[in-house]
């Protein structure tokens, strides 16, 4: 009885630390290329907006949308969310991380949102160091606005 004890109190010690040195790409492959939305990642109460840019319009005057990098401390998950002056434009949204840090390199392209919703998304990915974002703003086929990011 108090050797079955023992195992037990060990693996309950041992079960508390596991989460401290679970690998990163645990991570990555549980949430890259998933839906923040549909995963609960973009819970309003958790999410913060860790990067916030004005698309410049190609024309060289004014804007055409906002990007907003985004991030779930709660599943350690980064996307962007666009929100485009007009709901007629169409965005396409990319994230990418690059390798390093025991992760591989990856870059979603998926978006989520109606045409007429003025905010969509992107996909979310496991991004703990690093997050490049990418939005295109288009009307009809015309691109009408750019913003591409890099790491710091």
């Amino acid at each position: 009885m108090v050797v079955g004890g023992i195992i037990f109190v060990v693996l309950l010690g041992l079960s508390l630390l596991v989460p401290r040195f679970w690998p990163a790409w645990t991570v990555a492959w549980e949430f890259d290329g998933t839906s923040p939305a549909g995963t609960g990642c973009a819970d309003g109460k958790t999410a913060v907006i860790v990067h916030e840019w004005d698309v410049p319009a190609a024309a060289g005057a004014g804007t055409v949308a906002t990007a907003r990098q985004m991030y779930s401390p709660e599943c350690q998950t980064t996307w962007v969310r666009v929100l485009t002056a007009d709901p007629a434009m169409a965005t396409l949204k990319k994230i990418g991380r690059p390798a390093g840090g025991g992760l591989w390199a990856v870059t979603t392209e998926e978006a989520f949102g109606a045409p007429t919703d003025l905010w969509t998304y992107s996909e979310q990915i496991h991004a703990p160091d690093c997050a490049v974002v990418e939005v295109s703003v288009l009307a009809g086929e015309d691109v009408v606005g750019t913003l591409v990011t890099d790491c710091p």
